[in-house]
């Protein structure tokens, strides 16, 4: 079992990543691309992409790692796929492409709209889901009115891991955290939802059976096996939302962890015993890949993604694009908590998905007159990595407070965990002991945890997060979180502010 390997595919908003694990948790290689979604002209706000492209891309991943690790796919035991939610691939009756849309498509605005100023309350006690915008319900709605001929062809809706699943093995299913972000699901029932279904006239035939996570999907076929290099007959093996993954590849699979998963975006999930709704409707509700555990979830929208911008557009004038956050990190080690003044409103928000309300406006604050100690590359650099810390903590007093009780644990995984400066700050504005992980590739590792269990490596999840997961290093609170205390009401007053502009 020394050799036994197993493959992982992640695909995210900015592109597909392939991952080898061993089945102690090591990852043994890696490889990513980067891809993008074309713009619909005749579509208003449409964005879509070519699912044979991208799985070309997903191929070449997997092929990437067996070239660079000189890996033989015969110690492959298992792949299992995962991916960016919300997402959708809609086969017509030959398994033809009609509608293959990323989860920020908008073309069903119109739709969505009416959905939720008629149908809110019901949409969001069953779903667990709103604003409609970005869901399938939305755009299956949109399609019945502006594709009518296709609509009528329709045989099949697969979020984009079923989709996965289903090039590397024909089989067509899903799983109830991937489902979820249908808004077609019952999440108190862990099925779909007839409620919904009949609501809105859309027929139960088109949507996949559902599997557990950990169950075996089917086997890698000969196209397959062709296309990635994979052994014909590896086992593919169910996993899940790559936000519940995530969770899984830090453990945390009892009730009050909290999960916080920071990548382009960053999503924070605590793990509940029952399904938990938020009587304001400001949070999201769904199963965790666990079948007696859901999450409660409140988002802080694009993190990651705004730190990349931040560096690609404003920071060039200092740094290379090639050079690495970590010059950024030694040019802020001196720069003290609240940046001298200077405040950032780059994206990262405080979740209410039952309102439309605008964000408000963005970019940075600073003091007048302009010196030389209140600007400068290092002090918005800091700026921003407070303004995603503050973020958290308002999303985490909003779970707090939906749950009347503080977390057991607090994990933190994702790109962004590659600076511990910014999870220092992230303990430090919590005021909370932050745990690290050996691997900061949390939901890739979930994802092959899942395998694991399929293929009955480990007999259960316990033991297969008890051998695969590392824990490496809990960030306590510094003396600082004294001030963050105090720098986080005031980053809440600027932020109102700015919402009424």
């Amino acid at each position: 079992m020394s050799d036994s390997l197993i493959v992982s595919l992640d695909a995210g908003t900015t592109g597909a990543r392939c991952f080898i694990f061993n089945i102690k948790g090591d990852l043994i290689q890696s490889s990513r691309a980067e891809w993008t979604f074309t713009a619909t002209p005749k579509v208003n706000l449409g964005l879509e992409f070519q699912p044979e492209q991208f799985w070309q891309v997903l191929c070449s991943q997997i092929k990437n790692c067996f070239r660079a690790g000189n890996i033989n796919p015969e110690n492959v035991k298992a792949i299992a796929c995962t991916s960016m939610r919300e997402a959708q691939v809609i086969l017509g009756e030959k398994d033809e492409y009609l509608l293959a849309t990323p989860a920020h498509d908008l073309r069903a605005l119109s739709q969505a709209m009416k959905i939720f100023n008629k149908h809110r309350d019901t949409i969001y006690q069953v779903t667990g889901r709103l604003p409609p915008m970005i869901f399938a319900l939305a755009r299956l709605l949109w399609m019945k009115r502006k594709m009518k001929e296709e609509y009528a062809r329709i045989s099949m809706l697969l979020l984009f891991s079923d989709w996965m699943n289903f090039m590397l093995c024909g089989e067509k299913a899903s799983e109830p955290s991937v489902a979820g972000e249908s808004m077609l699901f019952d999440v108190r029932k862990r099925t779909w939802s007839e409620e919904i279904l009949n609501l809105f006239e859309i027929t139960p035939d088109i949507l996949p059976q559902l599997k557990n996570a950990g169950e075996i999907v089917g086997e890698i076929n000969e196209k397959a096996a062709k296309d990635t290099g994979l052994k014909k007959g590896t086992p593919v093996v169910m996993a899940g939302a790559d936000s519940q993954c995530g969770l899984l590849g830090m453990g945390l699979n009892d009730d009050l962890n909290l999960g916080i998963i920071a990548g382009s975006t960053a999503p924070l999930q605590v793990v509940t015993d029952k399904p938990l709704f938020d009587s304001e409707l400001r949070t999201w509700t769904n199963c965790h890949l666990l079948q007696d555990k859901w999450i409660l979830e409140a988002n802080t929208g694009r993190t990651g993604a705004a730190l990349l911008w931040f560096k690609k557009y404003l920071a060039d004038f200092g740094l290379k694009e090639q050079e690495p956050f970590e010059k950024l990190e030694e040019l802020i080690k001196d720069v003290p908590p609240g940046a001298r003044g200077v405040w950032a409103f780059l994206g990262p928000m405080i979740t209410n998905a039952g309102s439309l309300e605008g964000l408000g406006q963005g970019g940075f604050l600073f003091p007048l007159p302009i010196a030389e100690d209140n600007s400068g590359l290092p002090l918005f650099y800091k700026a921003a990595l407070e303004n995603a810390a503050y973020a958290f903590r308002g999303n985490y007093e909003i779970l707090s407070g939906i749950l009347g009780s503080e977390f057991s644990s607090i994990g933190i995984g994702g790109g962004m965990v590659q600076s511990s400066t910014f999870v220092q700050i992230v303990a430090d504005v919590l005021q909370k002991p932050v745990h690290t992980y050996q691997t900061f590739e949390a939901t890739a590792l979930g994802a092959s945890i899942c395998a694991t269990v399929g293929v009955n490596i480990y007999g259960s999840f316990n033991e297969a997060t008890d051998s695969m997961i590392h824990p490496t290093k809990t960030f306590s609170p510094s003396p600082q979180q004294s001030k963050y205390k105090s720098l986080f009401k005031r980053w809440l007053q600027i932020m109102q502010s700015l919402k009424s502009i």
